[in-house]
């Protein structure tokens, strides 16, 4: 069936029963017409409500049956066809700047600013790995986009178990993927 056809069949399935439902009922019923305007008025009401019931039945019912067609006719669909092309496995290249910027957001907390791999590093040697509290972090950027060094400054216990400042200095790499502390004081 054609659009065309399907529209029309559409709107007459839901026009003729919200006008022709109302009346029908109305007519039954043998209302009269009074001369009352208050009884008009409530007529008009009725007629309105009975007709607005209908639509809505209808438009349920039509919504029913455009499912179920829709249904019957996706199972006698055939299959599609798709033709699937070699999609490349490598990345296209990337800038090597945003790389290196990608890395530098990946390696450093939004929090508190610490880098993550330098903070599990110094963990590792302290006295009370639980002493440990970040002060301050920077790093500087080196000329060949791999590798960055890092200072921070943190307080953990020392031996006699009082916290003191302390400052740690740090190279990290991205292509070896690592980092090493250079001094920490």
């Amino acid at each position: 069936m054609s659009n065309t056809k399907k529209v029309i069949n559409l709107i007459l399935w839901l026009v003729v029963p919200f006008i022709m439902l109302p009346l029908l009922i109305y007519k039954k019923k043998g209302y009269k017409t009074g001369n009352n305007k208050t009884e008009k008025v409530a007529e008009g009401i009725i007629l309105i409500t009975i007709g607005i019931i209908s639509f809505l039945i209808w438009i349920c019912i039509i919504g029913i049956l455009t499912i179920a067609s829709d249904e019957s006719q996706a199972i006698e669909a055939k299959p599609i066809e798709v033709i699937i092309t070699a999609i490349p496995t490598a990345k296209p290249t990337e800038n090597p700047k945003t790389a290196y910027d990608k890395w530098v957001d990946k390696s450093f907390s939004i929090w508190d600013g610490s880098c993550y791999a330098l903070v599990d590093l110094l963990k590792e040697h302290l006295n009370d790995a639980d002493s440990f509290e970040h002060v301050k972090t920077t790093y500087i950027t080196n000329d060949d986009l791999d590798t960055m060094t890092i200072t921070m400054s943190y307080r953990a216990k020392n031996g006699f178990g009082a916290k003191i400042l302390k400052y740690c200095i740090a190279t990290a790499s991205k292509s070896k993927n690592e980092i090493r502390i250079i001094e920490n004081d």
